[in-house]
Parts: structure tokens; sequence; C-alpha cells
């Protein structure tokens, strides 16, 4: 599970520095509104990246004990047949 942590924290870590960039692009007018204020945004980034971690984290797990299953079920098929 280690490998997950670490794939999935460096994907938190992207998924962070291209929001903040693309946050940096933005005309005046979006930090004007209310919903866009810096504690908003101060919140928004760190909250948005960890639910993607932690879905990706899950997900990841899911999927490749999916495939290793599906492999040993494959190859135990070909066995007994």
């Amino acid at each position: 599970h280690k490998v997950f942590a670490v794939s999935g924290s460096k994907l938190t870590e992207r998924i962070r520095a291209k929001a903040f960039a693309h946050m940096l692009r933005q005309e005046m007018d979006f930090f004007g509104r209310l919903e866009n204020s810096s504690g908003a945004i101060c919140n928004r980034l760190p909250s948005d990246a960890f639910a993607i971690h932690q879905m990706a984290d899950a997900c990841l797990g899911i999927v490749c004990e999916s495939i290793a299953m599906f492999g040993i079920g494959v190859v135990l098929g070909v066995l007994v047949s």
C-alpha cells in the first residue's frame, strides 16, 4: 500500500500546483466574487486535492486487486481444465 500512498501524494501535489496556477491566471473579477475570496480559495485547494487523493488511492487499490484476481482466476482455470 506504500506505493499507492506515494503515487497518491504525488498526484495530490500536482493537482494542487495546477489548480493554484490556474487560479493565478483568472481575471480580477473572479477574485471579486464572494465564493472566490482568499479564505474560500485557501480552503478549497487542499480539500479538493485531498478528496481526489482519497478517491485515487481507493480506486488504484481496487483496480490492482481486481486485475490480480482476474489473473489468478485465469491461471487457475487453465490449470484445472
